[in-house]
């Protein structure tokens, strides 16, 4: 049911509340005043309207005990169902629907109305779902409200202004250097699991030659972070001792980094030489986990990079393979695929974005202001809502016209925040999120400030508030007549009268013989196209001629068939629904009788004949197997029904007559 109340947005039903018609066709039923209504249900897909001539304004739609009822009529309407933005174009272009499509509108407005009007004089109280969802919607649109008008009182932001801000923030509007690039790496540290005995000074003076290296040795993991830290460092960075065969990445000796330089130069780049590719070279040996792919654009958006690389992405023509650079790391050759310069985005570039985000920013300021305002109605005991032992009977927060105790809250949404929470700031924000309490004092704050009073604002929530009540008293009348399921009897006779929805379709066991049209013929000119067709069926009826029994046609698809795999098995297609196959095949298999063949026929561009072996008829669904279904569709059926004669008695109390 709420679920349904929360998608009540049928495509432009939008008409008028009778309570807002002009005085010579107001209903005197109708209450003067209506309770407010959910967003989410009052925002139809409004459809666009048509290329045609304006309808007038005054044209009437439909006439009621009250009078006639006008186009201009639906305008309030028009504007409740519409998101704020879309209220003034959609109402600007209803005169250029077609007469039914608006007096469609006028009919659903005069029914909901009714419905709504004669539920509330038998239930003043409204059921809580009810009321709680129109109480959300209602919260949402005071709140839409409260930001429109936040949004005029800001009004445009200014080219000037924006232009002041471009001048004092330009860093903000800098794109900075990047560069796209392969790379041969060769790394110059050796990797090392950690032995008995080990230490981070050991393993130096092994690998690289010197005690000193050890703090070049990198841990073997992502991120690849300094192993070994100072003494004087390690109070405020933590050493861990040495673990064993733990994964190390130690820093080669002078000799071996020389030997890696050699190789690079020596063997590897005299390859470019040769005319080999450098992105093939770079996928061969670089130790780099890209392999030789481009990657980019850096540094923008990645970690820094090393100064040597950074240089060389500056000065390298695009596209040449640089000499061989040596960092603290290993060895590098690249190749520069693409480079931007720093630059400064030009104000004509950026304007229109500066002009939005500084609106943005002074529309959340304005709004975190008026939320302080709204939130001085609310009266909150600290102590209370801080104190476990608190008696549940206790007041924590209190408006001028309610009153929440702590049990109240903490059988609400809030209730595992308030009992964690240990500050008062923290007791905040957990009664700022309880949406009762939030929309009691938003519609305090709104009465205070008059917002109710707005022309548009107070005739837009009664109308929504009608098409919710009166969506509910229709859900409530349907659900009321299908408390008890359907009968045995009932079940039965509407699987009687259905029984083709229970009965599988026919199957066919078919064979066929196929004949393709002269593939030399250009099937594009009638006159080559007939003589083709004329010679395919030729063939046909030469090869069907004398068929009369199933083992006569066997031999002659054996013969004639121009397709190999059902020809070897006597054109037997296999067993096949009539809508596996569409269009004039079907119609010939649900035309043609059992083992007779049938007349030649196009199916695209084969000339075909048809034989059915069998036709296989399943049975009907048993009743007890299709029993679920059946008792959802006489349920669905039942609702239905009551949805209309609800709607048909509304319309016969005003006396609703249709227009068009």
């Amino acid at each position: 049911m709420l679920t349904r109340l929360t998608q009540l947005a049928p495509a432009m039903a939008c008409v008028l509340a009778l309570s807002a018609c002009s005085p010579e066709r107001a209903p005197q039923s109708q209450p003067t005043s209506r309770p407010a209504v959910s967003q989410s249900a009052s925002r139809p897909a409004v459809s666009q309207p048509t290329s045609g001539p304006v309808v007038s304004e005054g044209l009437v739609l439909a006439v009621t005990t009250a009078g006639a009822f006008r186009v201009r009529d639906l305008l309030p309407y028009v504007k409740a169902l519409s998101s704020s933005g879309k209220a003034e174009e959609n109402t600007q272009s209803l005169e250029r629907h077609p007469p039914r499509t608006l007096a469609a509108m006028a009919r659903a407005y005069i029914y909901e109305g009714e419905i709504a009007r004669e539920y509330r004089e038998r239930r003043p109280a409204l059921p809580a779902p009810l009321d709680d969802t129109i109480a959300a919607n209602r919260a949402t649109e005071t709140r839409e409200y409260l930001v429109r008008q936040i949004k005029a009182e800001i009004g445009e932001i200014t080219t000037d202004t924006a232009r002041a801000y471009y001048d004092n923030n330009k860093i903000e509007f800098t794109v900075p250097f990047s560069f796209s690039m392969r790379h041969l790496s060769l790394t110059a540290y050796v990797p090392y699991v950690a032995q008995p005995g080990d230490t981070l000074e050991l393993i130096a003076g092994k690998i690289s030659g010197s005690p000193a290296a050890v703090e070049g040795i990198l841990t073997d993991t992502v991120g690849k972070l300094p192993r070994w830290a100072p003494p004087q460092d390690r109070s405020r960075r933590p050493f861990i001792p040495l673990q064993l065969g733990e994964r190390l990445l130690v820093p080669m000796s002078v000799a071996d980094r020389a030997t890696a330089r050699e190789i690079l130069r020596d063997k590897i780049l005299p390859q470019l030489q040769e005319g080999k590719d450098f992105a093939a070279l770079c996928e061969r040996y670089s130790e780099a986990e890209d392999k030789g792919r481009v990657i980019g654009p850096l540094p923008f958006g990645t970690s820094p990079m090393l100064p040597e690389i950074l240089e060389a992405a500056r000065t390298l023509p695009i596209n040449q393979v640089s000499d061989i650079i040596e960092t603290r790391h290993g060895f590098e050759v690249l190749q520069i695929t693409s480079r931007t310069d720093e630059r400064l985005k030009p104000f004509a570039e950026v304007g229109a974005q500066i002009r939005r985000d500084l609106f943005d920013k002074e529309l959340k300021k304005r709004s975190q202001l008026r939320d302080i305002d709204i939130w001085r109605n609310a009266q909150i005991d600290y102590k209370t809502a801080l104190d476990p032992d608190a008696p549940s009977s206790d007041t924590v927060v209190k408006t001028r016209r309610r009153m929440w105790t702590k049990g109240e809250l903490m059988r609400s949404p809030i209730a595992g925040e308030l009992k964690q929470a240990v500050s008062v700031s923290q007791v905040n924000e957990a009664v700022q999120r309880d949406p009762e309490v939030y929309r009691e004092i938003l519609f305090e704050y709104a009465e205070q400030t008059g917002v109710y009073e707005d022309r548009d604002l107070a005739p837009r929530l009664a109308i929504q508030t009608d098409r919710f009540t009166a969506e509910w008293a229709l859900e409530e009348a349907a659900r009321e007549a299908t408390a008890q399921p359907p009968s045995g009897e009932q079940t039965r006779a509407w699987y009687d009268a259905h029984i083709e929805r229970f009965t599988p379709p026919k199957r066919y066991r078919v064979r066929q013989i196929v004949v393709t049209l002269d593939p030399a013929a250009n099937l594009e000119d009638p006159a080559q196209r007939r003589t083709a067709e004329e010679k395919a069926f030729a063939q046909m009826r030469q090869a069907v001629r004398g068929v009369k029994t199933q083992e006569d046609f066997i031999e002659a698809a054996k013969k004639a068939s121009q397709e190999p795999r059902t020809a070897e098995q006597g054109g037997y297609v296999g067993e096949i629904l009539a809508e596996e196959r569409p269009g004039k095949y079907a119609e010939v298999l649900a035309s043609l009788a059992p083992r007779t063949p049938s007349e030649p026929f196009l199916y695209g561009r084969l000339a075909v004949v048809l034989w059915i072996d069998e036709v296989v008829s399943p049975p009907p669904t048993a009743l007890d197997a299709a029993r679920p279904g059946i008792v959802a569709e006489i349920e669905a059926e039942t609702k239905a029904r009551v949805r209309a004669q609800m709607i048909e008695d509304a319309l016969a109390r005003v006396g609703y007559q249709a227009a068009f």
